[in-house]
This record gives C-alpha cells, structure tokens and sequence, in this order.
C-alpha cells in the first residue's frame, strides 16, 4: 500500500469537508442575520403604525361622546405586550449566552 497516496487522499476529502462545513456555516450565518434584519424591520414597521394609529385615534373629534368612558381605560389595561420587544430581548439573552 502506498501510503503518502492514501495520505494525500485523506487530506483532500478532509479539506473538501472543511470547505463544505464552512460554506454551509456561513449560508446558515447569513440567513439567520436576514431573518433578523427582516424581524426588526417588521417591528419597526409595527411601532410606526401603533404610533400612526394613536395618532389619528387622538386627532379624531372629542365632541363624539364615547359609549362607556371606562372602555378607554380597560383598552389600556388590556394591551397586549409588545411581542418584537420581548422576542428581540429574548433573542440577545440567547445569543450572547
């Protein structure tokens, strides 16, 4: 057996693997750094039309009487939680874990 051909043999299917993992490696890098790119425009997206939405909800009349004054109040209450701020947070703890 010839060993510096099996040798040389095994150090091309070895680089070939590397070169593989590492391509791999950075498509996976670069489609998750899309993804987040594309969550935090989202967000983004999403605030701006929350403020664009208060905005009109405050220049409409004050003179039209409301059906229940309370139900200002509980809609506060009730608000959900910003879901991009929570899902950016948790997404930093992980990442820098």
């Amino acid at each position: 057996m010839d060993w510096s051909h099996y040798y040389a043999t095994l150090e091309t299917w070895v680089s070939e693997q590397y070169r593989s993992f590492e391509s791999t490696r950075n498509n996976l890098l670069n489609m998750a750094m899309e993804r987040e790119r594309f969550i935090q425009a989202q967000c983004l997206a999403l605030s701006k039309y929350g403020a664009e939405m208060r905005n009109f909800q405050h220049r409409t009349p004050q003179s039209v009487p409301s059906t229940d004054a309370r139900s200002s109040v509980r809609d506060n209450e009730q608000r959900p939680r910003n879901r991009c701020k929570s899902f950016i947070t948790s997404k930093r703890t992980v990442t820098s874990s």
